[in-house]
């Protein structure tokens, strides 16, 4: 988005007031892993193709989604 710190936490903090008041639906693509739930559907993609889809807690695993995304991507750390 390339909002400073605080704009960015506030249109995060609205949108999932959205979801959660008004059954809104929202795509939200981003590489920064703070912004993620563990209760959110996360769809992983790379290089045009979805290497998982599911929920966040469920792909991040015991080691966490920046883990996940690096062992499922091959990039590495």
């Amino acid at each position: 988005m390339g909002l400073d710190v605080k704009s960015r936490a506030e249109v995060l903090a609205l949108t999932r007031r959205l979801i959660a008041r008004d059954g809104v639906s929202a795509l939200w693509a981003t590489h920064i892993m703070d912004e993620i739930d563990p209760a959110d559907d996360l769809v992983i993609l790379h290089s045009g193709r979805v290497l998982r889809d599911g929920r966040a807690a469920d792909i991040a695993g015991p080691h966490g989604l920046t883990r996940a995304f690096l062992d499922l991507t091959g990039v590495a750390p």
